[in-house]
């Protein structure tokens, strides 16, 4: 990421390791140990690193953990942020120490400077609901299609520079693809690699 030049992405897409040391539930992939994340904090370091290559007008979208507030919002010296929720519509099993078992997913919506390019609705709202379900048939952390989808229109036009960090098996360079703008994506596993390069081959968009 730090080949990237400054001020050349206009708009970031990503998924850190949450520094949970995630295993999952309910299949052989979920209960599969994700490569880096018993990293404290990685918020820290790629804070600064998205600030710095994204234009004056691009804007980011971040996953993080419930519970790992602290570990974002020090660090967000952006000009505005907000805190959206993706609602899952299920409970999930990721951390096994929770009492309350979580049915959404935090993330921010984040924007460099002012104005921030926008396309999407005049009247949307914070909570997002998944359609029909989703299923992690790629990765134990995959997020569904039509959430990076929404994403992607709502904050970028045609022939734009979208970058995912941490690109996992593809989700963001899958959208990106079918709504024709460019794509960097970054990833340390060769095995998501591989199916991140098999599903741009596939047509079928969801």
């Amino acid at each position: 990421m730090k080949q990237i030049p400054d001020k050349s992405i206009d708009l970031v897409l990503t998924d850190p390791p949450y520094g949970v040391n995630y295993v999952g539930g309910q299949n052989e992939r979920e209960r599969e140990k994700l490569a880096n994340d018993k990293v404290a904090n990685v918020y820290k370091e790629i804070l600064p690193e998205i600030k710095r290559v994204l234009k004056d007008d691009g804007s980011a979208y971040i996953f993080y953990a419930n519970g790992k507030e602290n570990d974002v919002f020090p660090y967000l010296d952006f000009y505005k942020y907000q805190v959206l929720i993706w609602n899952k519509l299920n409970k999930g099993f990721g951390d096994i120490a929770s009492r309350y078992h979580h049915t959404y997913e935090p993330f921010i919506y984040i924007c460099k400077g002012t104005p921030t390019n926008w396309y999407g609705d005049t009247n949307d709202i914070d909570v997002w609901i998944t359609k029909g379900g989703y299923k992690n048939n790629f990765h134990p952390t995959q997020k569904p299609l039509d959430i990076i989808y929404k994403m992607v229109k709502n904050s970028s036009k045609e022939g734009d520079t979208i970058l995912d960090p941490f690109l996992g098996s593809g989700t963001t360079a899958v959208a990106c693809k079918h709504l024709h703008r460019n794509f960097i994506g970054i990833e340390i596993n060769q095995k998501y690699c591989d199916i991140a390069e098999q599903r741009l081959r596939q047509e079928v968009l969801f």
